[in-house]
């Protein structure tokens, strides 16, 4: 499946596709890229996508874990993590023969994932920056949009199950929950 084929699956689940989001017309997906979560020892697949709200005039990076890559349909993806693009939001990239990609926000969340150098990575980590740099200028800015998505320990929707750890301070997300 191509790049655009798996962004429209990944905007029919935030438009409520299988249940999921219950979204709105005013949130699409901008940039995503597959990466490993680096989780201790090992790599989880995941999928980060940026999702702007125009409703909200903002917008969020989402980690997904998906059931098979390439996405093919909606009932693959589940939010598991939500970090608002904003103020507090800290990106840092390692580059060499893969992308370290590290993103930190709100509640001691931190996320590291290992990509591959292209395109997509780029774009992704292109954009994440400006809407950071976006976020700087704007005032406060409303989130609530977020909240009917992430549904993972590192969301904030629920606190940690008993297998997720935080070893310090990066999220170890189980899979289980």
């Amino acid at each position: 499946m191509t790049t655009a084929g798996q962004m429209d699956v990944v905007n029919r689940k935030l438009a409520g596709g299988d249940g999921g989001g219950g979204g709105s017309a005013g949130i699409a997906a901008v940039a995503m890229a597959e990466g490993g979560l680096v989780q201790g020892w090992m790599k989880a697949r995941r999928l980060v996508v940026v999702v702007a709200s125009a409703d909200a005039g903002n917008a969020a990076v989402f980690v997904f874990s998906a059931k098979n890559f390439p996405v093919a349909e909606e009932a693959d993806l589940d939010a598991e993590t939500v970090l608002p693009v904003d103020p507090e939001l800290k990106c840092e990239i390692d580059a060499g023969d893969a992308v370290l990609v590290k993103l930190s926000g709100g509640r001691d969340t931190k996320l590291m994932f290992e990509m591959l150098p292209g395109f997509h990575t780029q774009n992704l980590v292109a954009e994440i920056f400006r809407l950071k740099d976006a976020a700087e200028k704007a005032g406060e800015m409303d989130f609530s949009w977020t909240k009917k998505y992430a549904t993972g320990p590192a969301s904030g929707a629920f606190d940690y199950c008993p297998n997720c750890q935080k070893v310090n301070n990066y999220v170890l997300v189980c899979g289980l929950c």
